[in-house]
């Protein structure tokens, strides 16, 4: 047996003893977790109001944890990749692509037909002291002797959405950025942002205090900067509000994300 968290109902949630994990499939892989991050997704179920819950893809109780970081104790016995070995420090993807559907041989996973979420639906969380995932979707963060698990590893699931955001919106130098929201996408946007030779500020109406202990430039509201004036605004609020002030920060030509 292994204990694992549930979210047993709105604002309810408790440790519960299950089976333990183990591997059914030659991909698949056993890894002790080491530390298992809360989202805001994970808050969402927790508080009864996610999405998940009114689609009916989920149900109370919930094992969740969708961000993690953990060692393998298990590797595959199948999988294209050496350093799946135990004792690796991996991460993985939240979703689990089938592989095999239309849009899996198409290069667009992100579409499956048959797709999983890691403590979202149709497989078990992180928030337990192991987790079978299949080979496919884990990334090696390090499969050197005596390698450790740190806590902030947990933080690789969101700042793939920062990335992908580069992609589509690569900053030029000289480059004026301004970000809406301050949390965690928010704050990795800027810290990445930072790594460029641009200028980065955030906008937050609590200011948030890590903002200002990382150093980053901090706003309240947009009405203390001025109009047209950003070559690129990132949204990472989620806030209607921010949508529509987006357009009149922007100058002619720039980029919104």
């Amino acid at each position: 047996m292994m204990k694992a968290s549930f979210i047993t109902g709105i604002r309810s949630a408790e440790m519960r003893e299950i089976e333990d994990a183990q591997p059914q499939h030659p991909d698949e892989t056993l890894i002790r977790v080491a530390y298992a991050g809360i989202c805001g997704t994970d808050l969402e179920l927790y508080d009864g109001t996610s999405n998940y819950l009114r689609r009916g893809l989920t149900e109370y109780p919930h094992h969740y944890g969708h961000e993690w970081v953990g060692v393998i104790e298990t590797p595959p016995q199948t999988a294209h990749d050496s350093r799946l070995k135990t004792g690796a420090v991996v991460t993985g993807s939240t979703m689990i692509p089938c592989l095999i559907c239309n849009f899996c041989q198409r290069g667009r996973r992100n579409l499956c037909t048959n797709l999983r979420e890691v403590g979202l639906y149709e497989h078990g969380g992180a928030a337990a002291q192991k987790l079978v995932m299949p080979a496919h979707v884990l990334t090696v963060i390090d499969d050197g002797s005596g390698a450790e698990p740190h806590p902030e590893y947990i933080l690789a699931e969101p700042l793939v959405t920062v990335l992908e955001g580069l992609v589509k919106a690569t900053p030029e130098p000289g480059d004026r950025v301004l970000v809406l929201g301050g949390g965690t996408i928010g704050t990795l946007a800027a810290l990445v942002l930072e790594q460029y030779p641009i200028e980065v500020a955030v906008v937050d109406p609590s200011q948030p205090v890590h903002l200002s202990e990382l150093g980053i430039t901090a706003y309240k509201t947009v009405d203390a900067l001025p109009a047209g004036d950003w070559d690129a605004v990132w949204e990472c609020s989620g806030s209607d509000a921010a949508l529509q002030a987006t357009p009149s920060l922007l100058r002619n030509g720039a980029r919104r994300c």
